[in-house]
């Protein structure tokens, strides 16, 4: 079996190999569509990752790609940082910020 070559796929969809049973150029199958768990892992993830958060106090729920965010955070602008986080991910579609900010001492 010859290796994979990138180039060689490319030349020979270009050239209209198969064209008859080409999908529509941009649009996935749908069981590759995420699950919400899926989803839910990715943001958990992330918003770990993040430096500037701290995500201990951050509960997540994904139904349906809208990604629900509660708990607390430090301040405004942590709030504001996570939503933007999570708006970044693939497969959310909407985000609901339910984030309360911490008393201040």
């Amino acid at each position: 079996m010859a290796p994979y070559s990138k180039h060689a796929n490319e030349h020979n969809y270009r050239a209209g190999y198969d064209e008859d049973h080409a999908s529509q150029p941009g649009k996935a199958p749908e069981e590759s569509a995420q699950s919400d768990e899926r989803i839910k892992e990715h943001v958990c993830a992330v918003l770990s990752e993040d430096a500037h958060v701290d995500a201990r106090e951050i509960a997540v729920q994904v139904e349906n790609g809208e990604a629900t965010l509660s708990g607390t955070v430090d301040d405004r602008s942590t709030s504001q940082r996570v939503e933007d986080l999570v708006a970044e991910i693939g497969g959310v579609d909407a985000v609901r910020n339910n984030l309360r900010f911490k008393e201040r001492e």
